[in-house]
């Protein structure tokens, strides 16, 4: 399969298609079943066998391009994870998720509101000096009191 890609980052395998090319003609490569007694089988066992014991470092392999993009992509959100961890902001939402994913979240207002530490009766309270008591009657209307007590959500939250 890497000697009929049409891209291949790795030098052993560039190197062996170009080894094909020069030899035009004179090399073919075929599929062999093994331990059918063909000629020559048991020598490119033998071959084979040997190459394994060759020392790593006389051979290198460059990683391919997913394998780079994987790694970039880890490293990327673990600096962001260790952005999120040590960052003084956004603590009500660090509250509610302390991983970073790569997955959207598909909110709504509500959603989006209790994540933001938004616009509930506490909050219009503190900056519009409006009432903080919930349309419950019975607890200030925090966050806390709407996602985990209030009557009035109970439907939305088992939702």
């Amino acid at each position: 399969m890497a000697l009929s890609a049409v891209e291949e980052a790795r030098d052993i395998i560039n190197n062996i298609k170009e080894d094909i090319k020069e030899y035009k003609g004179k090399i073919t490569l075929t599929w062999i079943r093994a331990h059918m007694a063909n000629f020559g089988n048991g020598r490119a066992d033998q071959l084979a066998k040997d190459a394994t014991l060759i020392s790593d470092e006389t051979i290198s392999f460059v990683s391919s391009r997913n394998q780079i993009k994987n790694e970039g992509n880890k490293i990327i959100k673990d600096l962001w994870q260790n952005l999120w961890n040590d960052s003084k902001k956004a603590r009500w939402t660090k509250n509610l998720i302390d991983k970073v994913e790569v997955n959207r979240l598909y909110g709504d207002f509500y959603i989006n509101q209790i994540l933001a530490n938004g616009d509930f009766r506490e909050h219009q309270a503190r900056f519009f000096e409006k009432i903080s008591l919930c349309s419950c009657g019975q607890e200030t209307g925090s966050v806390l009191h709407v996602i985990k007590e209030c009557e009035i959500w109970t439907s939305y939250r088992n939702n």
